[in-house]
Parts: C-alpha cells; sequence; structure tokens
C-alpha cells in the first residue's frame, strides 16, 4: 500500500509542477495587447481535455487492449518532445528580444 501513496503523492507532485509551468508559459507567450484572447483560447483548450480525456480513454484504449496504449503512450512521448522543443526555443527567442510569432 506504500506503493500507492507513493504513486499519488509523485503524480500530484507532477501535476502541480506540470500545471503552473505551462499556464506561466502560456502568460509569457501571448502578446500583451491580446493576453486575454490568448488565454482564452488556451482554458477552452484545457477544458476540452477535461472533457475529451475520458472519452478516448474509456472509448478508445480500453477497447483496443495493449496495441491501443502502446500507441498513446508513443503519442505522448512525442508530444512531450515536441512541447518541449516548441518552448525552449520560444524561451530562446524571448530572451534574445525576437518576437515570438503566435
Amino acid at each position: 500500500m506504500a506503493w500507492l501513496a507513493t504513486a499519488v503523492v509523485t503524480l500530484s507532485l507532477a501535476e502541480v509542477i506540470a500545471n503552473s509551468a505551462v499556464w506561466d508559459l502560456s502568460i509569457a507567450l501571448a502578446p500583451e495587447e491580446q493576453r486575454g484572447r490568448y488565454l482564452s483560447v488556451f482554458n477552452l483548450s484545457v477544458a476540452g481535455q477535461r472533457v475529451l480525456g475520458p472519452v478516448m480513454v474509456t472509448g478508445l484504449l480500453l477497447g483496443s487492449g495493449a496495441l491501443g496504449w502502446v500507441v498513446a503512450a508513443a503519442v505522448l512521448v512525442v508530444a512531450g518532445g515536441a512541447a518541449e522543443r516548441v518552448a525552449r526555443a520560444a524561451g530562446e527567442r524571448m530572451r534574445a528580444g525576437v518576437p515570438v510569432d503566435a
């Protein structure tokens, strides 16, 4: 049972760190004059994830067996790597004073 408590704490900490980083990044990359619009779209995407996530897991993954989980894991790894590269590139451009295109 200790492993379950450790997993819950680890997941909770990772989620807090990831959420704060994502919100900080979305605010930093939005042009100041259009920040409200950008953050509205960002928040809409978060809400979409909360709606579509459970549907995808129950509808697609549970019915597709192990192959579905492997494909989902691969998609998440690729998406995570792409997000990291985009964030790093945007950060470097911001530090260099180059405007970040939307």
